[in-house]
């Protein structure tokens, strides 16, 4: 009785795990998706230099989560890939206001650790 309700604890544990690989891909890729839908907006003749240049260091910051979550999966992956394509549409619903809010850098500081965020801005 106890070795059948051992097993049947095991298979439900190894029958979850697969979906949540999947769902952890499947944010990965439409991460990327939307991200390819970024990078075609900074292509804009209407946006201003200093806007594209923000524009392109939120877009390197993105991208180097999708890079690091890829290959290092972990909780704090986990986290940030959860919200990385609402992120990203967040920014292409505002794509040409590039006036931050404070909320909104915040965020952004909370999704991509500050280093990355200094590096991408120079």
């Amino acid at each position: 009785m106890w070795s059948m309700l051992v097993f049947c604890l095991f298979m439900i544990l190894v029958l979850i795990q697969p979906g949540r690989a999947d769902a952890y891909e499947e944010q990965l890729i439409i991460a990327e998706v939307k991200m390819n839908e970024f990078k075609g907006l900074l292509q804009s003749p209407t946006l201003s230099k200093t806007c594209k240049s923000t524009r392109n260091a939120q877009l390197n910051g993105f991208s180097s989560v999708v890079e690091e979550c890829k290959s290092n999966r972990s909780q704090k992956c986990d986290d940030k890939v959860a919200v990385l394509p609402s992120q990203v549409q967040a920014v292409i619903d505002r794509f040409e206001n590039c006036s931050v809010s404070r909320i909104e850098e915040q965020l952004l500081h909370q999704l991509i650790e500050p280093k990355l965020i200094v590096e991408s801005e120079f």
